[in-house]
This record gives C-alpha cells, sequence and structure tokens, in this order.
C-alpha cells in the first residue's frame, strides 16, 4: 500500500499533476496543465490556478507532437528586429503601465524595466550551491554548475511526509544543452529528453514561467533577489536561479520550503558529478507518456 502511495506521488510529482494538456520543455521538465492560449511564439498555460508562459522555442513537444519552429529569412525581412527581453507578450507590453506597477505585477518601475530573463550576467565560471528542505519535505540538494563546459547537476536526497506517511527518494537531473536527464537512484530509472538551449540557466531553471506572476526584490545570502509571487507561494531568483521556493501543494494538502545554506562561486568541480551514472535504465521521455497516458485510461 505505502509503495502504491507514493508511486502515485512520484508520478504526481514528475508529471506537474495530470491536467488535460502535456507540454514537455526542452529542459526535461513535463508540464501537465490546460492551455490558455498558443501562438507560433509562446505558449500560455494553466497551472494550479496560475498562468505560465513559455517560449515556444524552449518547448519541446506538445500532447505528444513535437514542436517544430519554422526558420526565419532575415534577409526577406528588413523591418524585423531581434529582441533581448523579458518573456511579456506583445499585445500585454502596453498594459504594464505604472497601473500595473500599482497592481502588484512589478513591485517597482525600476525593476519591471530592468528584468532580463533570457541573457544574465555570469559572474562566475562555476557555482555550487546547497539546500535545505524543511515542512513537509525535509533534506538537501546540492546544485553544480560549469558554465565553462556548459553543465548543470542536481542531487537531491528528500524525505516526503503525507498524511503520516513517509518516503524517501535520491534523485540527480543532468543537463549539458544537448540532453536533460532525470534520475531516480531508488527506481533504477534515467528519463531522458534531448533539449536544444541557448542559456543552459535561463532554459533549465526557467524564471521566465514566473513573468506574469506579482515580484519584488529580496535578499538570500547576501544575494539580491527577485521574489515572485503566486497562489501556491513564492520564489526567490538570483540570476535566473531559484535560491528559495516556500510553495504549497493543495492537491497534496502539504507545505514546504528549499531554501539555499550555501554559495560557493569559482572553485573547482569534479567533472564526475556530470555524468550519467552507469548501469541506468534510460526512458526516452516520449515513451514515458505514452506509459502515462495508458495509467490514465
Amino acid at each position: 500500500m505505502k509503495r502504491l502511495f507514493f508511486s502515485v506521488i512520484f508520478l504526481s510529482v514528475f508529471l506537474s499533476f495530470s491536467y488535460g494538456d502535456t507540454i514537455i520543455l526542452k529542459s526535461g521538465n513535463v508540464i501537465e496543465g490546460d492551455i490558455l492560449k498558443q501562438t507560433d511564439d509562446y505558449i500560455k498555460v494553466e497551472l494550479e490556478n496560475v498562468p505560465l508562459t513559455y517560449y515556444m522555442g524552449d518547448v519541446y513537444s506538445i500532447n505528444g507532437t513535437a514542436v517544430n519552429i519554422p526558420k526565419v529569412d532575415l534577409s526577406e525581412k528588413e523591418n524585423t528586429v531581434v529582441k533581448e527581453e523579458p518573456v511579456i507578450l506583445a499585445e500585454e507590453k502596453d498594459d504594464l503601465s505604472d497601473a500595473a506597477v500599482k497592481e502588484g505585477l512589478f513591485s517597482n518601475k525600476d525593476l519591471k524595466e530592468n528584468l532580463n530573463l533570457d541573457v544574465y550576467d555570469d559572474s562566475f565560471d562555476t557555482a555550487v550551491i546547497k539546500y535545505e528542505y524543511s515542512g513537509a519535505r525535509s533534506g538537501t540538494e546540492t546544485v553544480y554548475i560549469d558554465l565553462q563546459s556548459n553543465n548543470i547537476a542536481v542531487y537531491t536526497t528528500v524525505t516526503t511526509t503525507l498524511k503520516g506517511v513517509t518516503d524517501t527518494d535520491e534523485t540527480l537531473a543532468l543537463y549539458d544543452g544537448k540532453t536533460a536527464y532525470k534520475v531516480n537512484f531508488g527506481r533504477n530509472m534515467a528519463v531522458k529528453t534531448v533539449v536544444t538551449s541557448k542559456d543552459i540557466i535561463a532554459d533549465f531553471f526557467s524564471e521566465a514561467r514566473y513573468i506574469e506572476s506579482p515580484c519584488r526584490e529580496g535578499v538570500i545570502l547576501g544575494k539580491k533577489c527577485t521574489i515572485y509571487s503566486g497562489p501556491a507561494g513564492e520564489v526567490y531568483f538570483w540570476k535566473g536561479i531559484p535560491l528559495k521556493e516556500d510553495l504549497s501543494i493543495p492537491m497534496l494538502g502539504a507545505k514546504y520550503i528549499k531554501e539555499a545554506s550555501s554559495i560557493d562561486l569559482d572553485i573547482t568541480v569534479n567533472r564526475e558529478l556530470f555524468k550519467l551514472p552507469k548501469n541506468v535504465k534510460v526512458v526516452d521521455a516520449k515513451d514515458l507518456m505514452k506509459q502515462f497516458r495508458k495509467i490514465k485510461r
């Protein structure tokens, strides 16, 4: 009974709960929600009553159909302007006025104008960030980033307590801008997704998904953060990296906090940490989604 209970929890957490539409991102993340709007440039999805917006260039597939972004011949479009801006939809830009700021979409005008979620001012080559969990989830997490070799590795050991039942999972997420792996050591399984990334920090941690949420400024471990607020709680981002999550999971009646306890920059990071463990069964994300659809039937 315990294993069945947490198998359901694993599928729910991995797939961000079951809704009508399934979006797989190039970062390897799987979003289950209701599509509110879809264009050639972006897709807007409602998840837990929160609208999230993603560039189509960051999306791997929608409901099992691969997303192909048509190439644009800029030589034939004299008026084409390449912009490096936050994920603010064209038709919504006029709404981001002083009135919108006063309503709490952004805490102040300077923050709104200076926020850039696609290009980060990399003030480090390597980083090691350690986190601690509390609440419904307890445990630790360590994020290793090497921008020179274009690698991210996230090692997590967390114990989840729900309705008096506890279970411990040890997981690993690997990302190099070309391939994303999500490894569950207890199940000896790795879910693989082929990706294309321009900025591994922007694509892996996906700060852009919170752009429509109210935000303000704050500080974690001396680092200036943008704090995004929503119905589920708050997330603190520094240079595109989440340093704190204070979130609830309404469907499970649980709440947890994950907060950075230390940040070390420009230190030597063992290259072995970015390698896929041996003898782990690799499953393609598309095959996993097919299996999940069979379960839902």
